[in-house]
């Protein structure tokens, strides 16, 4: 089921295929503390991706989206897929994990 998302301006729509209930459950958990629990393979990612567009409409210029994840390809994987769908210059984008000084992800953090 392909659908957009005309109210998602924030977003790479064309390159997404929405499911009906990927966008459902995003919309339940814009501005709200969440929990999706869902098996491999039926979008946690994109409903991320949805939720944090939507969230940045309604928050102003230089807030920040911190996504957390146990394991380093986990983050990479949410890092290609955010930069890939949201229309954000890579460069504001950062990867901290443990292999990064925690000097260094306060200059980081500040910086993107």
């Amino acid at each position: 089921m392909s659908e957009t998302s005309e109210d998602n301006l924030a977003l790479k729509s064309e390159k997404i295929e929405f499911r009906k209930y990927q966008v459902e459950i995003a919309d339940k958990c814009v501005n709200k503390n969440s929990l999706v629990v869902l098996p491999t393979g039926l979008g946690k990612t994109i409903i991320a991706v949805i939720t944090a567009s939507k969230t940045l409409q309604f928050f102003p210029e230089g807030s920040k989206i911190i996504i957390l994840a146990p394991t380093r390809p986990l983050i990479n994987q949410h890092y290609d897929t955010f930069t890939n769908f949201l229309p954000i210059s890579h460069d504001k984008f950062v990867v901290l994990t443990g292999k990064v000084l925690p000097e260094k992800r306060v200059q980081f953090y500040e910086e993107n």
